[in-house]
């Protein structure tokens, strides 16, 4: 009566077919590694046939085998040296489980090469009379598709940390920046109270009203920050002559600038209308310029603009470090 044999090979084919079905959706493959002959038999070929490791004489359709120095070679040069290490500690018995991860690199054509990550987990399989270990068995995962994720995750975490620190640099600059205007409109406006004479007052009136423009600017650039954030920053676009722009630029940048530095708007057209967001393009030009004049204390800073193949060119150029 061999009922009872039947029965255990038909439980144990059933666990063989489970475990078969969960090594090939978690795209495990097993492997052995035969310290004697060094050589690894694989019971899948997919992820070498993938490597481009060719099969040995003795492999059959269920079992691919390789030699192991073949595996070893296309190993990345930067993980080499660990994995090596690694084994070596396994055949020496030092270690019993190793889990690690590296690359693999695989020629293609026109001189081409593909990096894959692999993550190996192995383990001592069976030991000699001398308690040395004869064969390693492990498993075989191809996880490129997931470091590609990782290291998409860290340039994400990288740029949003970036990010926030030009963020804080900007609010930090432009609190300094906020307290120029104020200091002139306070200051001017002290003075405006006490002189008599219309041509002074009338002076003192347009350095506010500059002072003013500019301070609605300062604080329209932290509330653009925060429409940038939540992706709701529109463009108005309008009319209007460029030069008159470039014209108010140069009379409101005079107050930044250093009193040893020319400060000169290099009209090249005597009118140029155009039809684009004002206040952008303003940000834009005070941005510049206002960089040019924190680093030129001598000579000059120039700007302007210019007609190349039916496209405008803005430029500032400065003499400053």
């Amino acid at each position: 009566d061999v009922t009872a044999r039947h029965e255990a090979e038909k439980a144990l084919s059933e666990t063989n077919k489970k475990l078969e079905m969960t090594l090939s959706v978690a795209h495990i493959i097993p492997w052995r590694w035969n310290l004697t002959d060094n050589t690894i038999a694989c019971e899948s070929g997919r992820i070498l046939n993938h490597m481009g490791l060719g099969k040995e004489s003795d492999s059959n359709e269920n079992t691919h085998i390789i030699r192991a120095e073949d595996y070893l070679h296309r190993i990345h040069p930067d993980d080499r040296q660990r994995i090596e290490n690694a084994y070596r500690s396994l055949v020496k018995g030092e270690l019993r489980t190793v889990r690690t991860e590296f690359r693999v690199l695989t020629p293609l054509e026109e001189n081409e090469v593909r990096t894959d990550w692999i993550e190996v987990n192995v383990m001592v399989d069976r030991v000699g009379k001398d308690k040395k270990p004869v064969s390693l068995l492990g498993s075989l995962l191809l996880i490129t598709a997931r470091k590609q994720q990782e290291q998409a995750l860290i340039a994400a975490r990288e740029r949003a940390r970036e990010s926030d620190r030009l963020k804080s640099a900007f609010l930090a600059n432009m609190s300094h920046e906020i307290r120029t205007p104020l200091n002139a409109i306070v200051g001017f406006s002290g003075i405006l109270a006490s002189t008599d004479e219309e041509q002074e007052k009338q002076e003192y009136m347009s350095i506010i009203e500059s002072n003013n423009t500019l301070l609605l600017q300062l604080i329209s650039d932290i509330l653009d920050l925060s429409k940038i954030e939540a992706g709701t920053l529109e463009f108005v676009h309008t009319d209007f002559e460029l030069n008159e722009l470039m014209r108010e630029k140069e009379n409101v940048m005079r107050l930044k600038t250093d009193q040893n530095v020319e400060l000169v708007f290099e009209q090249r057209y005597e009118t140029c209308h155009v039809r684009t967001d004002r206040n952008r393009l303003s940000q834009l030009m005070i941005n510049l310029l206002t960089n040019a004049a924190k680093f030129t204390h001598r000579g000059s800073i120039r700007f302007g603009y210019e007609l190349r193949a039916g496209q405008l060119y803005f430029w500032v150029a400065d003499t400053g470090c």
